[in-house]
C-alpha cells in the first residue's frame, strides 16, 4: 500500500497485491473493504492495482510523473519474484 500525501493531506492510495501471492486473502479483503468503505469505489490500473483518489488536491505534475514511475518500477520488480500458482484464479 502507498499512501500519497500533499501538505499533510492524503489524496490518493494505492493498493498492490501480486497475482501469484495466495497469502494473506482474508486480509487483503478486509483492507479492500475497509477502503471502499471509507473513501468509495476505487479505480483499478493494471494489474491488481487499486487507486482511491481525491482529485481535489493541486500537486506538482512532474513529482507525480517521478513518483509514479518508481512505483510502477517496484511493482515490476516484485512481479518477478513472485512464483506463479497455477491454480489461482484471482
Amino acid at each position: 500500500m502507498v499512501l500519497w500525501f500533499n501538505k499533510e493531506k492524503l489524496y490518493r492510495i494505492w493498493l498492490y497485491y501480486p497475482r501469484g501471492l495466495n497469502q494473506g486473502k482474508k486480509h487483503r479483503k478486509r483492507v479492500e473493504e475497509y477502503l471502499v468503505k471509507k473513501f468509495g469505489t476505487p479505480t483499478v490500473h493494471g494489474e491488481n492495482i487499486f487507486c482511491w483518489e481525491d482529485t481535489s488536491v493541486k500537486v506538482n505534475v512532474q513529482e507525480e510523473q517521478k513518483l509514479e514511475k518508481k512505483f510502477y518500477h517496484n511493482v515490476f520488480h516484485a512481479k518477478r519474484h513472485v512464483k506463479r500458482d497455477k491454480n489461482d484464479n484471482e
